[in-house]
């Protein structure tokens, strides 16, 4: 018989020939796993996006994705009304060039422009992203808006980011997104010098639970204060909003048209004049508005 100690020395040399058995093939395979895994992803975020050519009023005018073994990156900008933008001003031109003495002079300023805004994202691919879930990938992605409505924006909330989004992809395609928008405060001049206006927001949040190419959703959400003060003493304040959806896709080449349910609750909303010349004060308290859109056959 051998020793105490040999035997003990031959089970945990078999035991780490064992665990090296066993490990050396998932680190092998698992840069493949998150290849793949990415892969899915961006062919479920195009789809999304291949969806939205048929909605007129946003469309999705540029999209890069650097896709790696480990992790991606995404660049999406979108266009809102732009066709509608484009359509007034080439009729505003056809009718400048029929009738020339007709025409209306040009506008000091510049027309309109559609709103382009664009969606950041950094995604890390699973089965382990970021070493911090089991999931086919996790996207942090962040809104910007495009040149003057930025600069603006930035007036109101500084460098904070305007709208975030923490989605983690389940490994049957649908997943689970977090959003949120953050608070801020700003006063600004009123109508009479010395006069003071104040806009305070608390922000809001979101959590939207969907199943593969959306084909179905829940969404709660909350946006706990508003409050807007005039330097004349007109106060408006409305707290407690909060929402919920339960939502299913009718069709599939209809994106946009689900049947189901949803909810809006105000918990209050007041307006008071303190000095007395607006009126009497209004109060709303517990207001509720409930959408119910069922299917019955087709």
């Amino acid at each position: 018989l051998s020793p105490p100690n040999n035997r003990n020395e031959e089970q945990e040399m078999k035991k780490s020939a064992l665990i090296a058995v066993i490990a050396v093939p998932i680190v092998l395979a698992y840069p493949a796993a998150a290849w793949v895994l990415g892969k899915q992803v961006d062919s479920a975020l195009a789809e999304r996006y291949k969806q939205l050519e048929s909605i007129p009023y946003i469309k999705v005018i540029d999209r890069q994705y650097e896709r790696g073994v480990f992790a991606s990156s995404e660049v999406v900008t979108f266009e809102v009304l732009g066709d509608m933008f484009r359509s007034i001003e080439k009729m505003q031109k056809e009718a400048a060039a029929a009738d020339p003495e007709q025409a209306e002079p040009a506008p000091a300023h510049p027309p309109l422009q559609p709103l382009r805004f664009t969606v950041r994202s950094q995604i890390k691919h699973g089965p382990a992203p970021g070493m911090s879930a089991f999931a086919a990938a996790i996207a942090d992605s962040e809104l910007v808006l495009d040149g003057p409505a930025q600069q603006e924006l930035a007036k109101l909330i500084g460098d904070k980011k305007p709208l975030t989004a923490h989605t983690v992809y389940r490994f049957d395609g649908g997943g689970n997104a977090v959003v949120a928008s953050p608070a801020f405060a700003v006063t600004f001049p009123g109508e009479e010098p010395n006069m003071v206006n104040r806009f305070s927001w608390e922000g809001f949040s979101a959590n939207v639970d969907f199943t593969k190419n959306l084909q179905s959703y829940t969404m709660t959400g909350e946006a706990p204060k508003l409050e807007m003060l005039d330097g004349k003493g007109v106060a408006m304040v409305m707290t407690g909003l909060k929402f919920s959806g339960e939502q299913t896709r009718i069709f599939d080449d209809e994106p946009l048209l689900y049947s189901g349910s949803q909810r809006f609750t105000l918990a209050q909303m007041s307006i008071a004049d303190k000095s007395g010349k607006a009126g009497p004060p209004v109060l709303f308290k517990q207001v509720a508005y409930d959408i119910a859109l069922p299917v019955n056959g087709e």
